[in-house]
């Protein structure tokens, strides 16, 4: 429902319209004096010692701001309230003290008056909008010095009433005619009459229901009691008295007690009597259930029968599973015992081969040619023997790889004396990782003792992977004549030999990992020019030259040079 209409300037007010609390819709004050910063409300009382029946909301006015505007009023009582007159109090809220009135107002809606601009008015003005406009006091509007002479004012601040006004039939509409009024009020008397003939009826039922049966009303009930009988002469006397009276009120609500009862009874039947047929159609779905699960249990109990038969053919299977494993173990024990003996035959044989012997000047030689430490390089000791001792022991390594079958951290390529072994581990380029295991001049080369460290390293992972402890990784020969001659193999712990990898060879992945800082970066001003790669060969470079500054990165390592 919207009470608001929208408000049309030429709408015109009759005298005999009567305004009422329902109409209205909003109040506004003009220019109401308050404190700065406080908050204004207002309430509406029936009286002025009335309880507040609406209270506002609390507004702040700016600074400059004329007109106070709460919003429209929404209460449940006002749009049916026929009140000609109301209360208002205006509040001023702040926050240290208590609620004050500032404007207190009783108004008669009757003795307001419209006005057009709600601007024109005097301070602390409540200005009513209800349907049809906006109202105030007479007094309060500011062209108005005098109450008496309003009616000589010929401004347009006011909105007239009219007794009587000739407008075009265009503007007017129709109203109710006298046959529609005449059946409305026809309507109306026969709604009246059917309240008063069913009142009779509405007794009636009140008396015989068992819930409002009681015995003060019956005794007082016309219902209840005997018409008072007139003298009719004797025979109609007799002819009434022949007939049944009418049974005594504690009787008939005995009986309507009883009745009630029978009632109450048959309404617990009826009850009862759902609760037996949901009962029963309970006990038939669960009889149904039972029918499933026990189905359901007959072909669980099938189903376990038969997996129990073939977990029982499993087992079986099992059983001869097993024994033929254990056969397979027995096998495999042997074939495991007879590899082992085969290795340490083949390393005894390879020992023979490349026969490593301590002398007593403790230096070692393979094959009758002498091999010193990879620190004890001196001129006397010929460049061509080293390069054969040091291919001897890397073709040793090789066989020892081969035979173990285990892949070295550093990959060798055999040329008899000219030998090369490739880093696979260091970050270098394609070009650069292959280092010559031989010498043209002693002292041998940094790439050469390099290259021996590597080879070093090969027979250290070997020594590892057979449990052998290693005293010193710069003694090559003497490394290598314990992993050939001394090496003792363990055929049942299966730690060693029997689990070893069985992939093939790579250059890649070792048990020893030792970090030694590699740089190829070499330099020469003499012998190698700018924009070429310098030759592994053993003639085409000088040792003294080209690898001048390679020696510089491994002058720290405790392996290769000694301070």
């Amino acid at each position: 429902f919207q009470r608001r209409l929208p408000l049309s300037g030429s709408r015109i007010m009759l005298a005999t319209q009567q305004l009422r609390l329902r109409n209205l819709i909003q109040i506004t004050a003009g220019r109401v004096r308050c404190q700065a910063g406080s908050q204004i409300y207002f309430t509406l009382h029936l009286s002025s010692m009335a309880a507040p029946f609406y209270t506002s909301e609390k507004i702040t006015l700016d600074s400059g701001q004329e007109i106070a505007r709460w919003e429209d009023i929404r209460s449940a009582t006002i749009p049916k309230s026929a009140a000609r007159c109301v209360c208002v109090r205006i509040w001023e809220h702040t926050k240290d003290a208590a609620d004050c009135i500032i404007v207190f107002w009783g108004v008669y809606f009757s003795g307001l008056v419209q006005i057009g601009d709600t601007n024109t008015v005097h301070e602390n003005t409540l200005i009513f909008r209800m349907h049809g406009g906006c109202f105030t006091a007479a007094e309060n509007v500011i062209e108005c010095v005098d109450r008496k002479n309003v009616n000589d004012l010929s401004n347009d601040v006011f909105k007239y009433r009219y007794l009587c006004r000739k407008l075009p039939p265009s503007d007017v509409s129709c109203s109710y005619n006298i046959f529609k009024l005449l059946q409305l009020q026809q309507k109306q008397r026969q709604l009246k009459n059917r309240r008063e003939n069913s009142k009779e009826v509405v007794d009636r039922i009140s008396v015989k229901s068992p819930a409002c049966l009681n015995l003060s009303l019956i005794a007082n009930s016309a219902l209840f009691q005997a018409p008072p009988r007139t003298g009719m002469g004797r025979q109609l006397t007799r002819l009434l008295n022949q007939q049944p009276e009418r049974p005594a009120p504690e009787v008939i609500l005995r009986a309507q007690k009883l009745r009630q009862s029978i009632e109450v009874a048959k309404f617990r039947v009826r009850l009862l009597a759902a609760e037996r047929d949901r009962a029963r159609t309970h006990v038939r779905q669960l009889e149904g259930e039972l029918g499933r699960v026990c189905d359901t249990n007959i072909e669980t109990e099938s189903w376990l029968m038969s997996m129990y038969r073939k977990l029982s053919r499993e087992r079986d299977t099992f059983l001869q599973l097993k024994v033929a494993c254990a056969a397979h173990n027995d096998t495999y024990d042997t074939a495991r015992t007879q590899l082992t003996k085969r290795r340490q035959h083949l390393l005894r044989e390879l020992s023979d081969i490349y026969d490593v012997r301590q002398h007593d000047g403790g230096f070692y030689t393979i094959n009758g040619i002498s091999l010193p430490d990879s620190e004890s390089f001196t001129d006397t000791i010929p460049a061509l023997s080293v390069s054969v001792a040091l291919g001897y022991a890397a073709h040793a390594v090789q066989m020892c790889s081969v035979i173990l079958n285990i892949p070295l951290r550093n990959s060798i390529k055999l040329d008899g004396s000219r030998t090369r072994i490739v880093d696979s581990i260091k970050v270098l380029a394609d070009t650069d990782r292959i280092f010559p295991l031989y010498c043209r001049i002693m002292p041998p080369p940094d790439v050469t003792q390099y290259a021996v460290f590597l080879l070093n390293q090969n027979i250290a992972q070997l020594q590892f992977q057979l449990g052998i402890t290693k005293r010193d990784l710069r003694t090559t020969l003497a490394n290598l004549m314990q992993l050939t001659k001394n090496a003792t193999l363990d055929v049942y712990s299966g730690k060693h030999s029997l689990e070893l990898p069985t992939q093939s060879h790579s250059n890649y992945g070792s048990s020893v990992e030792i970090n030694v800082p590699i740089s190829r970066n070499f330099s020469s001003n003499n012998d190698v020019p700018k924009g070429h790669r310098i030759s592994r060969s053993m003639d085409n470079y000088r040792d003294e030259n080209v690898f001048r500054d390679f020696k510089n990165h491994f002058i720290s390592d405790p392996v290769l040079y000694k301070k």
